[in-house]
């Protein structure tokens, strides 16, 4: 089954157990409408990371 738009967390998680290393399968998934990218077009993982922190801390 190839990843699509459309699939739930859980299935994908099936998917990656399925086909990825278990190192490799992620902990959890999260959907989001867009990701922060620069203005080249890049994704801001800075920006990603802050937003963790910030929900791990309440």
């Amino acid at each position: 089954m190839p990843v699509t738009r459309g699939m739930s967390g859980y299935e994908l998680m099936s998917w990656c157990r399925e086909r990825l290393a278990s190192y490799k399968v992620p902990h959890y998934i999260e959907f989001r409408d867009m990701l922060p990218k620069s203005k080249v077009g890049k994704m801001l993982r800075r920006q990603m990371r802050r937003e963790e922190l910030r929900k791990r801390e309440g």
